[in-house]
């Protein structure tokens, strides 16, 4: 059924003579809802409605005790997941909801007695972020955290089992500042946006080329860090975007290092803009 965009609708009854499905990948579908008898999936173990129109999971998932994988990436309607649904899938070892979908602090609190590998979701509070800290994520949205001032990268993820692969950080009105610490990451997709307080990203443990050293995709946007040299430095690299969040002369010396010396000569996309410098551009030809 992957890929079929033609397909809006399951009829009810369709999943009653299956009990002995294990696999289900309804991902890139036109579907709105799953049906009621979802729940004769009695031996389900892997269930993926990514990048459909479903906008919420019903509770008849609960009756999914086998389910062990639950991929829900890039549901745009998808908000908070109803309280008990994850918790009461005690076999579940992957969830991934992000970027919108979201659980409250208590049904996170209840995930860490499973046997949890992996957790994707958008982070809506403090309470959430605190209580992610001790699971395994590997994507987070963090946006319209309106108190968050500080942010320490080590806190994202349990120390022992967290391999972060995607943050986005949106419309954090207080950041101001975001510590690198801890060992080296296996991030490779970041993404930093309105945040105009921001101004330091701080390296504690590890220089930049080290800590981030798989990462493959930076966009940076409307912040106002006082220091960009480090992504000149990330040796994976082969997406960069900035947009509006630095002086104009430190994004002079980043494009011009870039084109003098050959720097991420592996980069295949490398955007470096500035409203203010196209504003004045615009204003002397008048």
């Amino acid at each position: 059924m992957k890929y079929s965009s033609y397909l809006t609708k399951i009829p009810e009854g369709f999943f009653q003579q299956m009990p002995n499905l294990t696999y289900l990948d309804l991902s890139h579908t036109g579907i709105k809802e799953l049906p009621k008898d979802i729940h004769c999936l009695v031996n389900l173990q892997y269930l993926n409605i990514s990048n459909t129109n479903i906008s919420s999971l019903q509770m008849e998932l609960v009756c999914l005790k086998k389910l062990q994988y639950l991929i829900c990436r890039n549901l745009k309607g998808l908000g908070k997941v109803e309280d008990g649904l994850i918790s009461r899938l005690q076999k579940l070892e992957v969830i991934d909801l992000y970027p919108y979908g979201w659980a409250e602090p208590e049904e996170l609190k209840s995930l860490k007695k499973h046997v949890l590998k992996a957790i994707g979701m958008r982070v809506v509070s403090q309470e959430v972020l605190q209580q992610l800290s001790c699971l395994p994520t590997t994507r987070l949205y963090i946006k319209n955290l309106d108190n968050m001032i500080y942010l320490s990268f080590d806190t994202l993820s349990c120390k022992d089992d967290g391999f972060l692969q995607e943050i986005k950080i949106k419309s954090c009105p207080q950041l101001e500042q975001i510590v690198m610490k801890g060992r080296e990451t296996h991030l490779n997709k970041l993404k930093i946006s309105n945040v105009e307080k921001l101004q330091n990203i701080i390296w504690r443990d590890l220089p930049p080329p080290e800590f981030f050293h798989v990462l493959k995709w930076l966009s940076l946007s409307r912040c106002n860090l006082d220091n960009l040299a480090w992504v000149l430095h990330l040796p994976c690299l082969s997406y960069l975007k900035i947009i509006d969040c630095a002086e104009i002369e430190t994004l002079f010396y980043i494009e011009e290092r870039v084109n003098k010396f050959g720097v991420a000569q592996h980069s295949h996309y490398i955007e470096i803009t500035s409203y203010l410098l196209l504003a004045t551009i615009k204003n002397d030809e008048h």
